[in-house]
């Protein structure tokens, strides 16, 4: 009993403690640099408590008691969120620089090998080198074109698998899976010339080998650290995630060995052909920085894979399925997109795929990938940090904010600011990007709409998705009638995972289009 007694009283004592000196420190700061406005917080939880899944709605409930700027504490981590485009834009724009950094991520640190994802990377020199790696060579311009032959075909695959299927019946399709698998399929074979999804998977309940690694790991990144928010209680895991990432480190680590061994054999093999010197795939170019310029080492390019890999086909998908459930939900835009579809392709929706040259000029096509982006962003939250040199943190006009702080640019809530969208905001209308030549576009240079983030820190496949999602849902809606199975209803609610997916994955059934005439995929 005295050794209880003994151990509450001492908590008792350290907690009153922490109390004061978070008071006294939280006073100093507030008196002496000024904080934005926020909620009052609570020691060691600091806003926590105020915060659930998903975190954008959670932080859209803040900005609306306390205005566009709000100041809270993630556990013992300083934030500011923003939910404006005017504050977005001084902070992405004017303060770019200032604010380049991520958050240091247990899960990043952990499965990306020491934080090797360049998403995650510390803003400096070797963020830089790689980004231009990324943007100049992995996925530029030219390299997406380099493909266009091998998009076409995974998409010939992807209709010829759906027309079987609906010659049977009407088949309940999961649309993520046959969506992933054949994003997948387009991204493997760019990287690494290797087909690795089973398209027959979205009719069935299996689930590929890589496919499955992904989700492991998206739910992982997922799933809030007590580490990242309180860091000085980073030894405890209840919830057992470090070992979590350490089997999705190793799962990775593992597919992706295999795949770079096997490429090194074979470029040994053939060292003296005429064409060893052509990279035939994004891993050709890597592998030859990695033994003939020595720039990378084994490590970087198993990172640089899997960023490609997970991340780009996670948000693809998510985008893709999204915006065929809204035109589910919303069947004269559906109707309106095929009339301008069957306007540029023959008649005969079994004639061939539309390709990305027959896609470029379809301004309702691109209005409703614009609208979707809008209303369902890859990433509802926009996470940057202060850089590690400005120790002292940051000054802001009447505000100053603290060394490490991280900024929350609440992408979701901007895309639903009546002030700015009208009173449709929260309503899915591809027309608004219509109205004019100079409506918003999506490449980071209006910021009432970032999907894809800006400046420094700007998604590094902004033109691949841009290439893809248009690409696949074009063809997926001249192809096939589609229609929600009989007695169910279309949820369209959110998830709380990392990509902000459909709560609820989504069901389809695809129907010939029988008015069209039925023929075979050329």
């Amino acid at each position: 009993m005295d050794l209880l007694v003994f151990c509450e009283c001492a908590c008792a004592i350290l907690t009153l403690l922490f109390v004061i000196r978070t008071i006294l420190s939280s006073g100093k700061t507030r008196q002496g640099n000024r904080l934005p406005p926020g909620p009052p917080g609570r020691p060691i939880l600091g806003h926590l408590h105020l915060l659930q899944l998903p975190l954008h709605e959670s932080l859209h409930k803040l900005a609306q008691q306390y205005g566009p700027i709000v100041f809270i504490k993630m556990g013992a981590m300083p934030t500011v969120v923003i939910s404006s485009p005017d504050l977005a834009r001084k902070f992405l724009h004017e303060h770019d620089h200032d604010f380049a950094d991520r958050p240091s991520m247990e899960a990043s640190k952990r499965i990306f090998l020491d934080n090797g994802s360049i998403v995650m990377m510390e803003y400096g020199p070797l963020w830089r080198e790689l980004r231009k790696l990324y943007t100049v060579q992995m996925l530029s311009v030219r390299r997406v074109e380099m493909f266009e032959r091998s998009r076409l075909e995974e998409m010939h695959m992807c209709l010829e698998t759906l027309q079987n299927q609906a010659s049977r019946g009407k088949p309940n399709v999961g649309m993520r899976k046959l969506v992933f698998n054949t994003v997948g399929n387009m991204m493997s074979r760019m990287l690494f010339s290797k087909r690795l999804f089973d398209l027959d998977e979205a009719f069935s309940g299996e689930e590929s080998h890589f496919k499955a690694i992904v989700e492991r790991s998206t739910v992982v990144f997922g799933t809030p650290y007590l580490g990242d928010l309180i860091p000085w209680l980073s030894w405890l895991d209840i919830q057992g995630l470090r070992r979590r990432m350490d089997a999705s480190r190793k799962e990775y680590d593992d597919f992706f060995e295999a795949i770079i061994t096997e490429r090194i054999m074979e470029r040994e093999g053939h060292a003296d052909d005429d064409d060893h010197e052509k990279d035939k795939d994004c891993l050709d170019t890597l592998l030859k920085s990695y033994t003939e310029d020595g720039n990378l080492d084994k490590k970087r390019v198993k990172c640089i894979l899997m960023d490609l890999m997970a991340a780009s086909v996670e948000t693809t998908t998510t985008s893709i399925e999204w915006t065929i459930a809204e035109l589910l939900r919303n069947p004269r835009h559906l109707n309106k997109l095929r009339e301008e579809l069957d306007m540029v392709s023959s008649s005969d929706p079994h004639h061939n795929c539309l390709e990305d040259s027959q896609l470029g000029n379809l301004k309702y096509l691109e209005a409703i990938v614009k609208e979707s982006l809008r209303l369902h962003p890859p990433f509802a939250v926009n996470v940057r940090q202060i850089c590690g040199g400005l120790n002292n943190g940051l000054k802001m006009g009447e505000y100053h904010f603290p060394a490490k702080t991280r900024l929350l640019i609440n992408l979701w809530a901007m895309a639903r600011d009546t002030n700015v969208w009208g009173s449709s905001a929260g309503q899915f209308c591809p027309e608004r990007f219509l109205v004019d030549e100079d409506s918003p576009d999506v490449r980071g240079q209006h910021y009432e709409l970032l999907p894809f983030g800006t400046g420094r820190r700007g998604c590094p496949g902004t033109n691949m998705a841009l290439t893809v999602v248009p690409f696949v849902v074009a063809n997926l809606v001249k192809a096939f009638d589609w229609e929600i199975p009989d007695g169910a209803v279309l949820d369209l609610s959110e998830g709380a995972a990392l990509t902000a997916p459909m709560a609820k994955p989504l069901i389809a059934v695809p129907c010939i289009r029988r008015s069209h005439g039925q023929g075979t995929w050329s």
